[in-house]
């Protein structure tokens, strides 16, 4: 199987989950006036599906991460200065105690 017909199959399923879980809630609604336990699992189930074949958990993550990185380098760089201030003793304000005024 080609890989363009493996994601147009997975594509293809997961909007139609998709579209039955629209669909069964739509209809459980105007039949029942109200939307099932088992009518919920299913839209649960369905988005649970679209959202592992559309990688929405590894986009996520992936997110996730450059996100901590970006904080452990801000982190880091803010580290290194007031180590910088504190072991440079030239400097009068990194000496200064703010209490003492």
């Amino acid at each position: 199987m080609k890989k363009e017909t493996k994601d147009v199959i997975q594509y293809g399923s997961a909007i139609a989950m998709i579209g039955t879980a629209i669909g069964l809630s739509i209809l459980s609604f105007l039949w029942l006036r109200l939307i099932h336990a088992s009518v919920l699992t299913y839209t649960g189930e369905a988005v649970g599906f679209a959202c592992a074949v559309f990688g929405l958990t590894v986009y996520s993550r992936s997110k996730v991460q450059e996100a901590r990185e970006d904080m452990q380098a801000e982190f880091d760089q803010l580290k290194r200065e007031l180590l910088n201030q504190t072991q440079n003793p030239d400097n009068d304000e990194a000496l200064h105690d703010p209490r003492t005024d």
